[in-house]
């Protein structure tokens, strides 16, 4: 069958299965125009602008893969989106993507769907056919706990593909039963759930961080011991971790109330925040057009109920992955602030505020960082190949990698951590290099063991300013006269995912990875049927198939597992055609 996209992707959301089902439920409001402002307790050089402010009561904001925004809006019980495809900084407007959610708290995605969740469920949701509204809708997760004092749930996928929720306390300050005060983790499919750390009264807004993959989330503390007690909390949160709720306070400090609790075993907060601020929403400023003070720390949002003083939006900075301050004012305006979100395409602050159903775009407007030299010696040349050319370092927060030697930064760390990772794309295996590409102009790339990226600045701030290199369709173009790669007729009764754009199907063992890895966004169009080809790498036969940026591996003796398909390691041979000689 043939598949219809909503848009020329370069680089986005993974292709959306064209399942026909009727329209769930749609509708758009009007929205008023952008307007600067203002604010006590914004930093110099930045500005604060209404994004979208026809809204209920916005709760947690996130952003698809495409890069179009999506707030949970807990009155109503619908789920928003608020596209800016004209990149002027403010929504085009408010389409409904979903209704009739009890409460719902956020949206988070994972391999082509949404995922909310509500007071007693999680919920899949997907968009079949490109017009921003879910057509079909399931529950991944139900039977959650949806009484007492802590009732919404928010649902995120980790780095390893599992899901996230957290199952707030059902009391303020006292005894819990069991699964309540708690993360839990299942699998992606609802299965295998487990308590992941406990003693946590409510964390409803948790992240990682894309420098460690470390799992990091603010915890609300008790109203009712004092005005300067319990204090809020961020944590590391760990599989196993016991963080004291209700029996322990602060720094391992035995609860007044509750005395007698043994806190000697749980963990400490890693940075605490005034008693009752209520940080909520929480964001890793993942950007880099902010200045690099911000690089890689925590934006948190506090909601305080009882003090208009403590209400703001406050920033941890980190250093290596570790806090290394305390909580600083960012925007200070005595309004309950809530969610949080950074555009990972121009760098941008997106935040709301419930009680007025305004959301905020917050930008930097000072000067752009300084370029930063290549660092290290410069990469070995081969004789009779051209020799590799540093580029400057690309601005923003750094990963960097024992096994190889090598970092990923700013953009190109974000699109890596963003889009699978290691499984994805391999570790990088070399630094910013300067190439002429196909198009005849010179970019900053990026080698990983199975791509290239390419920093594209005449995109800055849309999808397409990180592009993944076609290098499957260089390896193809030699062979277009060989059978496998000549165009094919469809099989109408194969259920294959025929394109005719190339006049090629993906091959039954391989279609449902592409389909929940990237889709046409990482890995293009089938550029040949699949086929029998003995490896370059280990001597071994396998079935293949070329796309325009990568190739796909079967790998039976794997069957069952994740390691069942595999990606060919096209960036390492890419670069070894180029350059000579392993990156």
């Amino acid at each position: 069958m043939n598949i219809k996209m909503r848009r020329n992707y370069s680089v986005g959301l993974p292709v959306l299965a064209a399942i026909c089902l009727g329209v769930m439920l749609a509708g758009t409001t009007g929205i008023r125009a952008a307007s600067p402002l203002v604010l006590p307790g914004l930093p110099p050089n930045f500005k604060m602008e209404v994004y979208a402010d026809a809204l209920n009561t916005p709760r947690f904001l996130s952003f698809s893969p495409e890069g179009d925004l999506y707030a949970a809006d807990i009155a109503s019980g619908n789920v928003a989106t608020m596209p800016d495809r004209n990149h002027d900084g403010k929504a085009d407007d408010i389409i409904t993507f979903a209704s009739g959610f009890a409460s719902p708290n956020n949206v988070a995605f994972h391999n082509g769907s949404a995922y909310v969740g509500e007071l007693g469920a999680i919920w899949r949701l997907t968009d079949t056919n490109g017009d921003l509204v879910a057509d079909k809708k399931s529950v991944v997760i139900g039977n959650l706990p949806a009484n007492g004092r802590h009732k919404t749930k928010t649902v995120e996928f980790g780095p390893d593909g599992k899901l996230y929720i957290n199952v707030g306390s059902f009391n303020d300050d006292g005894p819990e039963t069991a699964g309540r005060a708690t993360i839990w983790q299942y699998n992606a499919d609802g299965t295998g759930g487990h308590v992941f750390s406990r003693g946590l009264r409510n964390t409803v807004g948790f992240a990682w961080s894309p420098v460690t993959g470390q799992m990091w989330g603010v915890d609300n503390g008790a109203d009712d011991i004092g005005r300067n007690l319990p204090p809020d909390e961020l944590n590391a949160l760990v599989d196993g971790g016991n963080y004291g709720y209700p029996f322990c306070i602060g720094n391992r400090q035995p609860n007044p109330r509750l005395p007698g609790g043994d806190c000697a075993g749980t963990l400490p907060p890693a940075v605490t925040f005034p008693a009752h601020a209520a940080p909520l929403g929480m964001t890793f400023y993942t950007g880099w057009s902010f200045p690099s003070t911000y690089w890689g720390g925590v934006f948190a949002a506090q909601h305080s109920i009882q003090y208009a003083d403590q209400r703001g939006i406050v920033f941890v900075p980190f250093k290596d992955g570790k806090p290394s301050g305390s909580p600083q004012t960012f925007v200070s305006t005595g309004d309950t602030w809530l969610g949080l979100a950074v555009d990972p395409y121009d760098g941008s602050l997106f935040a709301s505020r419930d009680r007025t159903g305004t959301i905020y775009k917050i930008s930097y407007t000072g000067p752009t960082p300084t370029p930063v030299p290549p660092a290290g010696p410069a990469p070995t040349a081969v004789p009779g190949k051209p020799a590799p050319k540093p580029a400057d370092q690309m601005p923003g927060l750094s990963r960097c990698f024992q096994q190889t030697g090598t970092c990923l930064r700013g953009a190109f760390l974000n699109y890596w951590f963003t889009y699978g990772g290691v499984s994805q794309f391999g570790l990088p295996v070399t630094g910013e290099l300067t190439e002429k590409l196909g198009d005849g102009k010179t970019y900053t790339v990026q080698y990983t063991e199975r791509a290239r990226f390419e920093w594209h600045p005449e995109n800055r701030g849309k999808e397409s300013q990180v592009l993944l290199g076609r290098l499957g369709a260089d390896l193809a173009a030699p062979r277009a006269n060989e059978t496998p790669f000549k165009p094919a007729p469809p099989c109408g009764s194969c259920n294959l995912l025929y394109f005719e754009q190339t006049h090629h199907a993906i091959g039954a063992e391989l279609q449902s990875y592409w389909q929940q890895n990237g889709g046409i966004p990482v890995f293009g169009y089938p550029l040949s049927e699949a086929f029998d080809e003995k490896s370059p790498t280990d001597g071994k036969t396998y079935l293949v198939q070329y796309f325009e940026r990568n190739l796909l591996e079967y790998h039976p003796e794997n069957k069952g597992t994740q390691y069942e398909v595999l990606l060919g390691l096209l960036g390492v041979q890419t670069y070894q055609g180029r350059y000579g000689g392993r990156p």
